[in-house]
């Protein structure tokens, strides 16, 4: 490597350090878990969503003693398959419900999250927003303000 490869290298690599030093100072995180775990209203959903999962739950527990007993006094094998197969379309309109609803709460709290995220990060003068695993070193904590903005 000559002389003057050397030099510009070493200029290319001090501009992307500065560079880079100055785009990182643009970026913030926000621990999802804790904002999950501290967000009023997303405690509130999931307190309500698992309700609905015990619910199911004892229904699923009741339909599989049922079937226990079918299988234990039944004579003919097409009578625990009729059993089996009424009792899979029973629930299996409810398994979806349940599925949708938490797909639908999740859904519904992570938007509110991300706006909120994205507001907080406005005020701050953020223009990079990760996930707090993403990230190694530096950034930004935006966790706690946006916990705090999202409970008012």
């Amino acid at each position: 490597m000559t002389h003057w490869t050397r030099r510009i290298f070493g200029i290319c690599a001090m501009l992307v350090a500065l560079s880079s030093a100055s785009f990182a100072d643009n970026i913030g995180y926000v621990d999802l878990e804790k904002v999950f775990s501290r967000y009023k209203d997303a405690v509130k959903l999931q307190q309500e969503l698992q309700k609905k999962r015990e619910a199911f739950q004892k229904v699923f527990e009741e339909k599989n003693k049922k079937l226990e007993e079918v299988r234990r006094t039944a004579k003919k094998e097409q009578d625990i398959k009729a059993f089996y197969e009424k009792t899979e379309a029973e629930l299996k309109p409810k398994q979806e419900e349940l599925v949708k609803a938490e797909a639908d709460a999740n859904k519904k709290m992570a938007d509110k999250i991300f706006q909120v995220s994205e507001s907080v990060a406005k005020e701050f003068g953020i223009d990079v927003v990760l996930d707090k695993r993403a990230i190694f070193a530096g950034g930004f904590d935006l966790t706690e303000s946006v916990i705090a903005k999202l409970n008012k």
